[in-house]
């Protein structure tokens, strides 16, 4: 450090701003109260800057009207062109200017200022639109009436010009607090929701642990159920029919089986029904075309005897010729397979009253096995239900999230916009 250095004045650091904690739903009076000063001067402005605006407007339609009194003599075409171009050109300016005269009502928030600004932007520009003729006609043969509706014109678009300034500058601006206020109701609404959402949220958490607890009691019941004596006795039941359903398929299926190997021989009794009674060709065609529920009838095996004689005999007679397989088959029949496919038929109808019986005593059980139903399908009731529950929470949880997170982002860009157009450092809270 040199000798002159001790006398040279530190430089002091730069300092932040002060952070201000401020509740969201407090900050609207916050602002009123620290920037009260500010606002009120952007009001001031505002409305001196309208009140301008308004003037230029009226200008305009007074240079108008003095346009509108001019006119060129003469009697010629060219006369008559020329004013009617001028006539055109004031009724067009006049729509846009009156419109405009009077803002001393007109709100001063900055979206209603932004849609006026643009408004009267739009109206001018449609004014300024006239076509080479027009121009000409206007500059020449009325030029001092038409060079004050210009100029009234660049008048108003300077004053609009300072309206625009005032409505994106930096400073607070006209319409702040109602800005201010517009997003304060925003993040209020996506809290309101946020906080409606958790209620829904609770409720349905209560709601899955009450299906749980029921879906378990009844998972309990069910189990309780499976252990007693009743459905033990049930079960017992069930697994005998089934074992005897099991017995009475294979009974079944070895009389079809056999009824098969005889069908194509009966069938060369169809040639020669001639030689059959009656009850044997009813009996025949029974055989023919549905032989398992003829032969099951009271008297299926003594027309299958009677129609397997009537076979035999005319084969011994030669009336009736077979091939050798066939044959074998008939004769095996009458010898041994009669007897045997009779007694099949007998076991096979005891089975059948043996599982009618079963299922009469299974029905004596029917409110058990009711209950057991009943049991299964709540649970699966239950489970189902609290599955879909806790799917909508997640979903409700997904939801939440985006809209907390679309909370602070909205705070973040009020707390900027606070802090860029009045210098003042906030910090949000709930």
């Amino acid at each position: 450090m040199g000798f002159l250095d001790a006398f040279r004045k530190k430089e002091e650091p730069p300092t932040e701003p002060t952070m201000h904690k401020v509740r969201v739903d407090e900050l609207h009076s916050w602002l009123e109260k620290n920037l009260s000063g500010e606002m009120s001067e952007a009001r001031k402005r505002t409305t001196s800057i309208l009140g301008e605006v308004a003037d230029s407007f009226r200008q305009i339609t007074e240079s108008a009207e003095r346009l509108g009194q001019s006119t060129f003599f003469g009697k010629d075409r060219l006369h008559t062109s020329a004013n009617m171009l001028k006539d055109s050109f004031v009724k067009k300016t006049l729509s846009v200017s009156e419109q405009f005269q009077s803002l001393d009502s007109y709100p001063i928030d900055r979206k209603s200022l932004k849609e006026l600004h643009d408004r009267m932007r739009s109206g001018l520009k449609d004014v300024k639109k006239t076509s080479p003729k027009q121009a000409v006609f206007l500059s020449r043969y009325f030029k001092k009436e038409s060079n004050q509706v210009v100029d009234s014109i660049k008048k108003a678009e300077e004053n609009l010009d300072s309206l625009r300034n005032l409505i994106e500058g930096d400073s607070v601006s006209p319409g702040f607090p109602e800005t201010i206020s517009e997003s304060i109701r925003e993040i209020t609404e996506l809290r309101n929701r946020a906080s409606s959402m958790e209620k829904e949220s609770d409720e349905m958490k209560d709601r899955v642990v009450y299906l749980k607890n029921l879906k378990e009691e009844k998972e309990k019941d069910y189990i309780e159920l499976l252990k007693s004596r009743e459905w033990k006795q049930i079960n017992e039941k069930e697994k005998e029919l089934s074992e005897i359903r099991e017995e009475a398929v294979k009974l079944e299926m070895e009389i079809r089986n056999e009824l098969s190997a005889l069908r194509r021989p009966m069938k060369k009794l169809e040639h020669d029904s001639g030689s059959l009674t009656k009850s044997q060709r009813i009996s025949l065609k029974g055989f023919l075309t549905e032989p398992f529920e003829t032969y099951i009838l009271p008297d299926g095996p003594a027309d299958l005897k009677s129609l397997m004689k009537t076979l035999s005999d005319g084969m011994i007679s030669g009336e009736i010729d077979l091939k050798d397989s066939d044959r074998g088959r008939v004769m095996h029949f009458i010898k041994r397979g009669e007897p045997q496919l009779s007694d099949v038929r007998s076991r096979l109808l005891e089975r059948r009253e043996m599982m009618a019986d079963a299922r009469k005593k299974i029905g004596h059980s029917a409110g058990v096995i009711k209950k057991k139903e009943d049991l299964e399908e709540d649970v699966k009731k239950h489970s189902t239900e609290s599955d879909d529950v806790e799917e909508k929470i997640k979903k409700l949880a997904s939801e939440l999230e985006r809209i907390k997170r679309e909370i602070r982002k909205k705070k973040e860009t009020l707390e900027q916009a606070i802090l860029d157009k009045t210098g003042k450092l906030i910090k949000l809270s709930d």
